[in-house]
């Protein structure tokens, strides 16, 4: 079994998605247990109260903490035993494990490793969730298959050509390149003098008869994704057609079990309904792309991808190169 990476940020929900009830959720193998303080402080503990083992989302609220509705052990914010309910039972020795939670692009990420490493800077930006010139659409899909499957299949969008019809017809004559730097890998595909795909011609009704395309996509570990796609008049600047960003960030639930969150934004002026854009979203990814996801998982049986040697196409570069940045980093976490 592979170890997930550790001192590292993981996305634990939508800002959106916790509130002053208990949001429960399987992160990295973990029962975890989310809620907002009075002060709007997002509180995450692993869902487990050390006495008898039983779910503290089943107890309740007790001020800005959880009292255990087993046997009443009430605990903070920082999962620190505040007492009990009968007198002598509870102690500030007694502890629930939590992590630092930080709220950034409406996204609450987590810290999976020891706090005092902790860095802010390296939690990736997707700055448009909060531009005003934008509207957005979230979501989540739960997807029966280990993460690393899901990053490949966003690093290498050669795929779409046989996926998803309503984006396809443009990457046979395009170009594939990729790019390091620092931590941050891209892969990108341009296409110059296209027709545009079925998506485009929806989007962007002005497109004409032919379009320059793109699609870029950013990499950061564990697995944090922002695609731009875009399209434009050929031969002009990007500025004077239509830009369409995405996030597409991965949670492991357990290593054969992940968390898909994604969201697409469109121009606040573009005439779509994001409602509607969501469900193509939604269709493209759970009605596509996992089913053959989760087939590809079924037929791996458990076993790593490259240890299996599989024959490499130059699209799979960009996939290669996130899952070597991946795999140094938990090099060195075991070294």
């Amino acid at each position: 079994m592979k170890p997930f990476l550790k001192n590292a940020w993981y996305m634990a929900a939508w800002a959106d998605e916790v509130g002053e009830g208990f949001l429960t959720r399987t992160l990295l193998g973990e029962p975890m247990v989310m809620y907002r303080t009075a002060e709007g402080r997002i509180a995450l503990l692993r869902d487990e109260c050390p006495h008898r083992f039983a779910p503290l989302s089943k107890g309740q609220r007790f001020g800005d903490g959880i009292q255990c509705g087993y046997h009443g052990l009430r605990f903070n914010a920082d999962g620190v035993c505040t007492g009990g309910f009968y007198k002598g039972t509870g102690t500030s020795k007694i502890r629930v494990p939590s992590y630092l939670t930080v709220e950034r692009d409406t996204i609450v990420w987590m810290w999976n490793g020891d706090p005092a490493l902790a860095n802010l800077q390296d939690i990736s930006r997707f700055e448009y969730l909060v531009d005003a010139g934008y509207k957005t659409v979230n979501g989540l899909s739960m997807v029966k298959a280990n993460y690393e499957l899901i990053t490949d299949n966003l690093m290498d969008l050669s795929h779409i050509e046989f996926l998803h019809p309503a984006f396809n017809g443009v990457l046979e004559n395009g170009r594939h390149t990729t790019k390091t730097e620092g931590s941050t890998i891209h892969s990108n595909w341009w296409a110059t003098d296209v027709p545009p795909t079925g998506a485009i011609q929806m989007w962007w009704p002005e497109s004409g008869g032919t379009i320059d395309h793109w699609l870029d996509m950013r990499w950061n570990a564990p697995a944090s994704m922002l695609l731009h796609v875009g399209a434009t008049h050929p031969g002009k600047p990007r500025s004077d057609g239509l830009f369409q960003p995405s996030v597409h960030i991965l949670t492991p639930e357990t290593e054969s079990r992940t968390h898909y969150f994604w969201n697409a934004g469109m121009p606040r002026d573009n005439h779509l309904d994001m409602k509607e854009i969501g469900r193509l979203f939604a269709l493209s990814f759970d009605h596509e792309d996992a089913p053959m996801i989760e087939a590809v998982q079924a037929r791996m049986r458990g076993r790593d991808l490259l240890e299996m040697e599989p024959v490499l196409l130059r699209t799979d570069l960009g996939a290669v190169l996130a899952r070597r940045a991946l795999q140094k980093l938990l090099g060195e976490q075991a070294g």
